[in-house]
């Protein structure tokens, strides 16, 4: 059995990774592992490798998220060959059928993940009720309105779409059913209103450098800040909270910050009071 990560950089995903050895090595099976490094050519190429070795199972991590070429291209490779192929966590497709017309072209193929909608309403319903027990302790510049700034990850990754999306519209409507205001993104120029990591990797790092420079500019004596953090990833949010704690601020109180995986790193900032909140979602 053949089994690609998009990269084993990504935290969440290397969980995934020694949870999935583990079974694998307890169930028998031999298996080797993949590395994308977040390049879907490379792990292309990986594929056409191990196909012409013989494998003879593909357990698909896929690096392009939401690509239906890239699917398309994987599955008709296996298809020639008879061999099964399992996507799982990075949907195929950002279509309205989530991907199932792509999955169904092959009866050899499936799809494990969670419903990647229901992570982005868990998201903003969190928030909402949060910042609704303590609002007036959380609008630290008394604006009476909550300035955030949204950690999207991967541009065209359906996880990370909906999240977005529903962190955020989710919240407003908690808020507003509250009688107080919908969140403010911090910056009125960005029509978007979320910073992506460009480099597609959910990163830490892209996470720490964006918010010292948001930190740079954006501030109580400025009265102009930044009172939420709502990241798509555990790994974007412990990343701003490393520039919270450079700043001098105290992250989790000071700054407010919302993560998504329940990976342990964001269990132990949580129980360190450095974090508020993450998501986890179970497999469909």
């Amino acid at each position: 059995v053949s089994v690609f990560y998009y990269t084993y950089a990504d935290t969440y995903i290397s969980s995934v990774r020694t949870a999935l050895d583990a079974q694998l090595t307890s169930a028998g099976v031999n298996f080797t592992d993949y590395d994308g490094n977040g390049n879907q050519t490379t792990q292309t190429e990986a594929i056409q490798t191990a196909i012409s070795k013989g494998t003879s199972m593909l357990i698909v991590n896929l690096v392009d998220s939401g690509s239906e070429d890239a699917a398309n291209n994987i599955i008709n490779m296996a298809k020639e060959k008879d061999i099964p192929v399992i996507f799982f966590n990075r949907a195929v497709s950002t279509a309205e059928d989530g991907g199932e017309s792509v999955i169904s072209s092959y009866d050899k193929c499936t799809f494990i993940g969670t419903d990647y909608e229901m992570a982005g309403h868990m998201q903003g319903q969190m928030i909402g009720d949060y910042l609704v027990a303590n609002y007036d302790k959380l609008d630290l510049n008394g604006d009476g309105k909550i300035s955030y700034v949204m950690f999207k990850g991967d541009e065209a990754n359906a996880e990370a779409i909906a999240r977005t999306q529903y962190g955020v519209e989710d919240a407003d409507k908690v808020l507003t059913d509250a009688g107080k205001p919908a969140l403010e993104f911090y910056d009125s120029a960005n029509s978007n209103k979320y910073l992506v990591d460009q480099n597609g990797t959910w990163s830490s790092q892209a996470a720490t450098e964006y918010m010292q420079t948001i930190l740079s500019q954006y501030s109580e004596a400025n009265n102009n800040m930044v009172e939420l953090v709502i990241a798509n990833n555990d790994d974007m949010a412990l990343g701003a909270i490393e520039a919270i704690k450079s700043a001098g601020l105290k992250p989790g109180e000071d700054i407010i910050i919302i993560g998504c995986d329940s990976v342990k790193a964001a269990f132990e900032a949580i129980i360190a009071g450095e974090m508020n909140c993450t998501v986890e979602c179970t497999p469909l």
